[in-house]
């Protein structure tokens, strides 16, 4: 069953403390969540790291997106079929959109294919979109706990 559409948005330091449980491998953990306490300068909550991040994802609940099938129609319909919510947050490399709230498919528009380190958060943290440097490295996690 899909969650309804209007999720209440929880503090963004919670939102991104919720993607690192869910989504960050065992090891790396406390670490990024020590991370998370302080947003950066410009209010956002990106790592330097999101580049090459895809190391410290716990693949057990991330799948990589085919090649093949990396548009913006694809992993839309597929977060579509996971929940009804419209609107995303957004951990990205660049301080224009790093910390910004965002209509999920105008996200996807602007963020992918564009080979730059960021996260697209959907549903508090339960839905995430993973995009990093090398273009065969693109991932959907989903952990509803």
């Amino acid at each position: 069953m899909k969650p309804a559409s209007k999720v209440a948005r929880l503090p963004e330091a919670e939102i991104v403390a919720r993607v690192i449980r869910n989504f960050v491998v065992k090891h790396r953990k406390d670490r990024y969540l020590a991370m998370s306490e302080k947003p950066n300068k410009s209010g956002g909550y990106g790592f330097g790291e999101l580049a090459h991040f895809t190391h410290n994802l716990d693949l057990r609940f991330c799948k990589k997106i085919p090649s093949g099938s990396q548009s913006v129609s694809y992993v839309l319909a597929e977060i579509n079929s996971l929940t009804a919510t419209t609107e995303c947050y957004i951990m990205h490399e660049s301080q224009e959109l790093d910390g910004k709230w965002m209509d999920l498919e105008e996200a996807l528009k602007q963020i992918l294919g564009q080979n730059i380190g960021a996260f697209i958060i959907v549903d508090n943290g339960a839905i995430v979109y993973h995009e990093s440097e090398n273009i065969k490295e693109r991932y959907l996690g989903v952990r509803y706990s």
